[in-house]
């Protein structure tokens, strides 16, 4: 009876058998199966450490990118711009971007895998997450009445963020787009 039933869903060029291998090859019952999934298990943990890597440098750059908009703004730029006061705590701050960024990122799908995207999609996403970063970043400033946070010290973090980010996600790009080229990092499926 289930013959029947699912020969009249499959289109009449097919045969059943053909369907059923289809069905058995991508249910993994084609395959040795405990070979097949301490594979998977694998590659899903070498996945999960990528990913954690790949968040943790996000996260470094977006501190190293708010760190040298304080030294810019306290250092660097003219005499008439450089007073920071001591009154909002810039390390609470910078906590409160970590958490903000953290969300922000994972939230645009800064960490699914590169082989689906563009590049350009890619920056795209990374300059979506940092700017409602910012706004977010903005509006609990005004929440908690935070009132001397340097404007002109977040608009330095901003562009410095989306610059140090850029940077890094089209070298990652084209690395892996290099690498791939060459043959490696590739999936590969057996149609028997």
């Amino acid at each position: 009876m289930k013959n029947r039933k699912t020969e009249a869903a499959i289109p009449s060029k097919w045969d059943g058998k053909a369907a059923e291998r289809i069905v058995d090859i991508l249910s993994g019952k084609h395959f040795n199966q405990p070979e097949n999934s301490l594979k998977q298990i694998m590659l899903r943990e070498k996945s999960k450490i990528v990913i954690h890597v790949h968040k943790f440098l996000d996260i470094f750059i977006t501190a190293l990118a708010f760190i040298g908009a304080y030294f810019i703004k306290k250092y660097i730029l003219p005499e008439s711009f450089q007073c920071l006061t001591e009154t909002p705590s810039y390390y609470i701050v910078l906590l409160m971007i970590i958490i903000i960024w953290y969300i922000c990122f994972d939230f645009f799908g800064f960490y699914t895998s590169y082989r689906k995207q563009t590049l350009g999609k890619i920056l795209w996403n990374m300059i979506k997450a940092v700017s409602i970063g910012m706004l977010i970043m903005f509006l609990c400033i005004f929440i908690l009445k935070m009132e001397d946070v340097s404007r002109i010290m977040m608009s330095l973090f901003y562009v410095l963020n989306i610059t140090l980010l850029a940077i890094c996600k089209t070298s990652a790009y084209k690395i892996l787009t290099h690498y791939r080229q060459k043959g490696y990092n590739f999936r590969n499926i057996l149609i028997n």
